[in-house]
């Protein structure tokens, strides 16, 4: 009794994490798929959205508004967190679960956008892996470089 997203014209892998958290507020954030699209490039804060001014806060806040992802590890001193969460990654569409490992340098998110690592996974295709990969790093540098606060929040 697995959960099978199908296939359909325009789907993006990336687009299925980006979607529920650009532009839309909690009640819009509940389904695998919805049929609104966002615009990655949206400038337009999330509703309810307030800067968070620390790294911790932007954690806590993140946490709290993605209740479906699961924050296995933060560590505010260190500058990291690790992340786990389902999605249509796996061949022909099947659900993979990915983890992905954050560091935050000392200038984020003002100057640099976090390091991003996502764990190698046999349910997941090396290919797959590295469009995941250097989709989440092209949009966090897009953040940091159209100095738009809170990078980590947009790629979770």
């Amino acid at each position: 009794m697995g959960c099978k997203p199908s296939r359909r014209e325009g789907f993006l892998p990336t687009r299925w994490v980006v979607n529920p958290l650009v532009g839309r507020d909690s009640s819009q954030r509940d389904g695998l798929y919805t049929s609104r699209r966002v615009s990655v490039d949206d400038s337009q804060p999330t509703p309810h959205y307030t800067e968070p001014q620390t790294l911790g806060k932007e954690l806590t806040a993140a946490q709290r508004n993605f209740p479906q992802i699961t924050f296995e590890q933060i560590a505010v001193q260190s500058r990291t967190c690790s992340v786990g969460l389902y999605g249509p990654w796996a061949a022909r569409g099947g659900i993979a679960f990915l983890r992905i490992m954050f560091s935050f340098p000392k200038y984020y998110p003002e100057l640099k956008p976090p390091l991003i690592e996502i764990e190698r996974s046999s349910d997941v295709s090396a290919r797959t892996r590295a469009f995941l990969l250097k989709s989440a790093r092209e949009l966090m540098r897009d953040h940091v470089h159209n100095c738009k606060p809170a990078a980590f929040e947009s790629c979770c």
